[in-house]
């Protein structure tokens, strides 16, 4: 919604600042491809490890990388071209490649988590969020240096939850499991493509007629596509899903 109420021509819609995420998403994936064994070993040995130590602990040790990951972010747009930058998303990727890395961690992480412990994290980043909203822009380097911690337990307390749900196997769960792929690869051309409709008559400029157009009809149209693919063969294969 923040790029939505900016952006006003078709082609702001189509520039990576929508899709810088995509570039990130696609170096960690060929960063995994290149010692996909090797980097699995790892994690499953920092896993090991963190078992053995308090929660306190392994969420100070998560925070301390994504911090220092924040200060290389940094170092590298103060030293490398702008251009450069922009191309390969670089400071990005450093950035968020912690974020996935502690993931792909957690997963083998045998400790559980109470709920009422995931309750407090999720707490955490609410309290967060308020505070930014009531405070309107002031107290900035606090707020962002605040921000890593509320992020990461939201994270951490959304992993645990979902990890934790006793789901049975159902064909309904089964058939929607399905499409969650074509529908994550399909949802975005769709909401940009609405977006940019809606902003021609103000719709995209108000938050409840966005909620209410926009998301409802890019949740519908999402769906529709992504029954469509699947039961296409040759679009399935060509997209990666056969």
């Amino acid at each position: 919604m923040y790029f939505l109420f900016g952006d006003r021509r078709l082609g702001d819609y189509l520039s990576y600042k929508h899709l810088w995420f995509l570039i990130v998403l696609s170096q960690i994936s060929l960063l995994l491809i290149s010692a996909p064994d090797k980097i699995n070993t790892l994690a499953r040995n920092l896993a090991d490890t963190l078992n053995k130590m308090r929660w306190v602990s392994v969420f100070t040790l998560f925070l301390t990388v994504i911090y220092a990951s924040v200060a290389l972010s940094k170092a590298v747009s103060m030293f490398l071209p702008r251009a450069f930058l922009n191309i390969t998303q670089l400071a990005a990727t450093l950035q968020y490649l912690p974020f996935f890395m502690a993931g792909m961690i957690l997963f083998f992480v045998k400790k559980n988590i109470a709920a009422k412990s995931a309750l407090f994290l999720v707490l955490l980043y609410f309290i967060w969020f308020l505070a930014n909203v009531y405070f309107d822009g002031k107290h900035k380097l606090t707020f962002k240096v605040a921000e890593v911690v509320a992020v990461l337990s939201v994270c951490m307390a959304l992993f645990f939850i979902f990890k934790n749900l006793k789901i049975k196997q159902s064909t309904a769960i089964t058939a929607l499991s399905k499409l969650a792929l074509p529908f994550y690869l399909t949802h975005l051309p769709i909401l940009i493509f609405l977006g940019w409709l809606g902003s021609e008559y103000e719709i995209s400029r108000n938050p409840l007629l966005f909620l209410s157009y926009v998301v409802t009809l890019n949740v519908v149209l999402s769906f529709i596509a992504s029954v469509s693919i699947r039961k296409s063969p040759v679009i399935s294969r060509f997209l990666g899903l056969a």
